[in-house]
């Protein structure tokens, strides 16, 4: 805080001059802006330029001013400097292709930045063809980024990996393999980022056992690859597998994160496995995230799973926040425990704190009603899906009124 005082006394002495300063104050205090990521002052640093009709011998001044907007996300700023400079060599196409890339919509930019380059015989440049393939891969071009990685000769692994990364952020798991196949040809080591992709692509694909090889093979697994495991086999019916795996990266020390032990949890709860939902449930503990909204709701809907509703009850009560899930969790934990009642009282709980059930908890409510032989609330509760909460209701909405009205 001292030092951006500093810097916007020395700005304010600027201005209080009133005319423009020697190329080499300006680049004191552009160098300072940068340092200190202090936009603002960088933004009235650059108005007195433009105000004294500043040019500066060289490009420099502009290039530091164009990352640092660019690294702070002030996209309008950095573009409409770009537009305004005569001269324009490496660094700053390579800072525009940052802020292109992320402001992901301006791929039109992009583009026009990229027929600069080739223009200006740039195209041989690495980090500027790297920039561009990046560019493209995120902006869902991933063709084109293709074509620039076929006509980059020796690539390094950089560049493997960040088009690995783009087929499958780009919904292409099976190609993102076969990329993967290809570099190990070429005796490249992969980053563990690229590991936890091809991980991915192969769970995409639904190729589990080699995803299981090539998870073993790897001698250094940081968290990101233990999670990617763990929710791979928990969503593809392994749920045993990924508990044992959740052993495996304990006992490796690797800190897991609320994502992976949900993702355990939930494994827990489709095995209804109360020994080892309590174990994870304690190790939640331990590791203080037993706060977390995900984690907590997997908990409330594990313990519901498993027929203690008791515990899940205790676990939502101490919940600091609570969403949807959480009440749905709740609620139709009790609904399929044959607790109608207390289904239905949490749900109107639920109605006074002013949220809006979704088609899940309407379904539930509605099972509930059936259940408990309900037929005036049900048809009440059923007509609330639309004149109440605005919903269309859905085939499971009418199949439990059907089975109600059947009852009656």
């Amino acid at each position: 805080m001292k030092a951006k005082h500093k810097l916007r006394q020395a700005i304010d002495s600027l201005y209080s001059y009133g005319q423009a300063t020697t190329e080499e104050a300006y680049t004191h205090l552009v160098l300072k802006c940068a340092r200190a990521s202090d936009v603002e002052q960088a933004k009235r640093l650059k108005s007195h330029m433009d105000l004294h009709c500043y040019e500066p011998t060289n490009t420099f001044l502009h290039n530091r001013l164009l990352h640092l907007f660019a690294k702070s996300r002030k996209l309008s700023d950095a573009r409409n400097l770009f537009d305004e400079m005569l001269v324009r060599d490496f660094f700053v196409e390579r800072y525009a292709l940052r802020a292109c890339e992320i402001w992901l919509l301006d791929l039109k930019r992009g583009k026009q930045i990229h027929g600069r380059i080739v223009v200006g015989n740039l195209g041989g440049n690495v980090f500027l063809s790297n920039a561009l393939t990046d560019l493209y891969a995120k902006c869902g071009e991933v063709d084109k980024a293709r074509w620039l990685f076929n006509r980059i000769n020796n690539k390094s692994e950089v560049w493997w990996n960040l088009m690995i990364s783009g087929y499958l952020k780009n919904g292409h798991p099976q190609k993102c393999i076969e990329l993967f196949l290809e570099m190990q040809g070429f005796d490249l080591r992969p980053d563990q980022v690229t590991v936890s992709n091809v991980l991915d692509a192969y769970f995409q694909c639904g190729c589990i056992d080699e995803a299981g090889r090539l998870f073993h093979v790897i001698r250094e697994k940081d968290k990101v690859c233990w999670t990617t495991m763990i929710v791979g086999y928990a969503q593809h019916g392994k749920e045993e597998d990924a508990l044992m795996l959740f052993g495996e990266m304990l006992l490796e020390d690797v800190r897991p994160d609320s994502f992976t032990i949900s993702s355990v949890v939930s494994s827990c709860a489709k095995l209804a496995s109360l020994y080892h939902g309590k174990v994870v449930h304690g190790k939640m503990i331990l590791l203080r995230v037993d706060d977390d909204l995900l984690v907590s709701s997997a908990i409330v809907d594990m313990y519901c799973k498993c027929g203690v509703t008791d515990d899940a009850w205790i676990v939502f009560t101490m919940m600091p926040t609570r969403n949807v899930v959480t009440w749905d969790a709740m609620i139709n934990g009790y609904a399929q425990n044959g607790q109608d009642l207390q289904a239905l009282s949490l749900y109107e709980n639920m109605l006074q704190e002013n949220l809006k059930p979704d088609n899940f908890t309407l379904v539930a409510i509605l099972s509930t009603c059936v259940h408990a032989a309900l037929f005036e609330q049900g048809q009440i509760y059923f007509d609330s899906i639309s004149e109440l909460h605005g919903l269309t209701p859905s085939l499971d909405h009418y199949a439990c009124m059907v089975n109600l009205l059947g009852r009656s």
